[in-house]
């Protein structure tokens, strides 16, 4: 009697695609793949570390090879990657930030995180928000409380540029802590398609436990209506599937 064919798990082909993923010429390491097979396709997800040297054309190199060695073990996958440069750290500053943010009466929280490696440590650049109703002097002794707190609590923190403003519902780029990340998966996931040439002028709005999007899609102006809307129709299920709470996605079409 023959023995049942019994389909690798999530996670085990999750090991194996880290091995691949980590032998790849380039890759100083994998910190983490992602395996989801609920979907039409199979969507993989890898974070890996690269030479903070590497310049743009060595990074798409090695991101190219590394969606390879993910096809070579799921070949009908959908390969999301993420790079950032070796020993960087930004996942546990961003969370500081936030949570510093956070912690201080009269602050509506940060947004718009971002962490710049110096010479000798790091910088952090964000946006904080307040209610409109407050003070200049206010928000300012608010903004000093936070900036104290960062430096306190990581001596790595040599600079930190605060932006402050007022609470709007419209967030051009970061939505309640993930907007950083999904205005980043809005542009990485159009480079799937070689038709789009840029996505632009994105606005992220939340209502309740919904986003709203829209933005506009340059395409190359030799291509077809009809590939535009099969391409615009994958490009949409993609973000679907991916950004649960998406209530809806409007695309703009323009050429580029």
């Amino acid at each position: 009697m023959p023995l049942p064919i019994i389909e690798p798990s999530e996670r085990h082909l999750e090991r194996i695609i880290k091995i691949k993923v980590k032998a790849v010429k380039g890759v100083k390491a994998c910190r983490w793949v992602k395996v989801d097979r609920t979907g039409k396709w199979p969507f993989v997800m890898v974070n890996a570390w690269l030479d903070p040297a590497a310049d743009y054309a060595e990074t798409h190199r090695v991101t190219a090879l590394i969606e390879t060695k993910v096809k070579e073990v799921l070949p009908d996958s959908k390969v999301y990657i993420r790079t950032e440069p070796f020993g960087d750290d930004r996942d546990a500053l961003w969370e500081l930030v936030k949570k510093t943010a956070e912690s201080v009466p009269g602050s509506r929280g940060a947004h718009n995180i971002h962490v710049r490696k110096l010479k000798s440590g790091v910088g952090i650049d964000f946006h904080l928000e307040f209610s409109g109703d407050l003070t200049v002097k206010e928000v300012n002794e608010i903004a000093k409380q936070i900036e104290e707190k960062l430096r306190r609590a990581n001596p790595a923190i040599k600079e930190v540029f605060i932006h402050e403003e007022s609470v709007s519902d419209q967030l051009q780029s970061e939505v309640s802590g993930s907007g950083t990340e999904a205005k980043w998966y809005l542009e990485h996931a159009a480079k799937r398609y070689p038709e789009i040439r840029e996505i632009s002028v994105i606005s992220i709005r939340r209502s309740g436990d919904k986003l709203f999007v829209s933005l506009k899609c340059g395409f190359d102006p030799a291509t077809t209506l009809q590939r535009t809307d099969d391409v615009i129709a994958q490009y949409k299920a993609d973000i679907q599937r991916d950004l649960p709470d998406l209530a809806r996605l409007e695309v703009h079409l323009e050429p580029a």
